[in-house]
């Protein structure tokens, strides 16, 4: 996943917000196996705030998603709450 976010930005950055809710799907089927990687991924989701309202909303609602899990790992926890606030 972080290579194709990094190699396809056009992509990763639909307006339709697609990519962000399946990275957030998949933080949430990763974190319970591996947090670090999980915490990782999450944190290309952080900079919604930089990004026209669209994306910008569809960003952090992928965000909310994640810090709504049941047994969030520490690390993942921390990753969402500095890009929750």
């Amino acid at each position: 996943f972080i290579g194709f976010i990094v190699a396809n930005p056009k992509n990763f950055h639909r307006e339709d917000g697609s990519w962000y809710e399946l990275i957030a799907n998949k933080v949430i089927e990763i974190d319970p196996i591996n947090s670090m990687v999980s915490s990782r991924i999450t944190k290309f989701l952080t900079d919604w705030r930089k990004l026209e309202p669209k994306r910008s909303d569809a960003m952090k609602k992928s965000l909310e998603k994640i810090s709504k899990i049941e047994n969030i790992s520490p690390d993942l926890a921390e990753v969402v709450k500095r890009g929750l606030s």
